[in-house]
């Protein structure tokens, strides 16, 4: 497969041409007094490949491809499933399929690994000690892999003769073609598979991005019909408002989740942009709990903010939002047994750390490592609470560009997530 690059090993990215300092196509663009010249961008190029690298049993793989954007996207095979592939393609161990040209030669033949464990075998018996006939790399991006040909010495010289090395060569030339058939297949499926998910991913953006509009609109209705309500004489208010919160409480929700979404999508496109403004960091949680609080007491749950006002510090509004949004609505969702939250805010010179501890059932061990990452669910039992399983690495995400982390600590019972955000100036 000519689409396939050697591997590499601490080495730019296959098939990616280098450029230096010195190429005048890549020099800066130049301006003399008669006229103003600038280089256009060239055209994007597509290109991938694959990268291999040396961990845990041996060698691994990854399919990458550039973007139109500039950024790469890869995807690790599973080294079990395309070892197991590989040998599928492989003739079976039946002696009766290891006759190159002529009945009478006896061969076998080995594929070894870059440590020269033996991966596939299939022909006739090999003592330990046997010396192959001949050895070749495997294709790539596999070239650190051998093809082990054994030939009985004996039947070379009277194993048929010039017919022996005939089917010996048109044998080996089946395998390579195999190999390069197999690699084929793995770039094919492969590229579909990204095609696929960056379809995926394109068309749950853009669906995000149209629901955000009427759902901006039935807000602000709600917020406009509430404001009329409050005018009307209480006993006939009652019941609209009550039914009215529940409206507002849902579209605040399903605001939280567009906006995780969208979040989610620029993070991954790497397009994720601080605004961070002057603001007095414990007035701005405050505000943001009580955002929360009517929703928090319908689950019967208690919320306490605590912490004194210190210095102003320069952070992001809508994102100090969304981190806290995401810790309270796990709060909602699974520690509501618990019936309280406390809020704690302490802040310095530089930093604000703020402690959201709930009494709920907590996390257990096991799963404490990986409840940051994308996707990461408890249960995957689809009847148990909602969630997209991205809330939490959405809000490591946005402490990390405010200079700080998100940690989960150590606690007797329930949940205790600590948030370091750092002022921007």
């Amino acid at each position: 497969a000519a689409t396939l690059a050697a591997p590499l090993q601490a080495a730019p990215l296959q098939n990616e041409p280098a450029f230096s300092a010195a190429d005048p196509a890549m020099a800066a663009p130049e301006f003399t007094a008669r006229a103003e010249t600038r280089e256009q961008p060239a055209p994007f190029l597509p290109s991938n490949g694959w990268f291999v690298w040396y961990w845990d049993r041996g060698l691994n793989l990854i399919y990458w491809q550039r973007r139109p954007s500039g950024h790469i996207v890869g995807a690790a095979l599973e080294r079990a499933r395309w070892i197991s592939d590989l040998i599928s393609w492989l003739p079976e161990t039946d002696r009766s399929d290891s006759k190159l040209g002529s009945s009478d030669v006896q061969t076998a033949f080995r594929v070894l690994s870059s440590s020269s464990e033996v991966v596939y075998e299939w022909g006739d018996d090999v003592t330990a000690d046997a010396v192959p006939f001949c050895e070749a790399p495997v294709a790539a991006p596999l070239a650190s892999w051998r093809l082990q040909c054994f030939i009985p010495p004996d039947q070379i010289a009277t194993g048929g003769g010039r017919s022996a090395y005939l089917g010996f060569a048109a044998g080996l030339g089946a395998f390579a073609m195999t190999l390069t058939s197999l690699a084929w297949l793995l770039y094919r499926d492969y590229s579909r598979d990204m095609r696929e998910a960056s379809q995926q991913v394109s068309f749950v953006n853009q669906v995000s991005h149209e629901l955000k509009t009427p759902l901006t609109n039935i807000r602000l209705y709600a917020d406009l019909l509430e404001h009329d309500l409050e005018q009307v004489e209480a006993d006939q208010s009652e019941k609209p408002l009550r039914r009215l919160e529940v409206i507002s409480s849902e579209a605040q929700r399903l605001s939280r989740l567009i906006g995780n979404v969208l979040t989610f999508a620029r993070q991954q496109r790497k397009t994720l942009q601080l605004h961070p403004v002057s603001v007095n960091a414990i007035e701005l949680i405050r505000q943001i709990a009580e955002r929360f609080t009517p929703s928090l007491q319908n689950h019967g749950i208690e919320i306490q903010v605590s912490g004194e006002s210190g210095t102003d510090l320069w952070l992001d509004p809508d994102f100090v939002e969304q981190i806290l949004g995401n810790l309270i609505s796990n709060v909602e969702k699974y520690a509501a047994a618990g019936r309280h939250l406390k809020i704690q805010v302490a802040v310095s010179s530089e930093y604000a750390t703020i402690d959201v501890i709930d009494a709920g059932p907590g996390i257990p061990t096991a799963h404490r490592a990986s409840v940051f990452q994308p996707f990461s669910r408890l249960s995957s039992d689809l009847r148990a609470s909602t969630g997209t399983g991205i809330g939490l690495s959405i809000t490591r995400e946005l402490a990390r560009l405010h200079g700080g982390d998100v940690e989960l600590k150590d606690s007797a019972t329930g949940c205790w997530f600590q948030v370091r955000l750092k002022s921007q100036r």
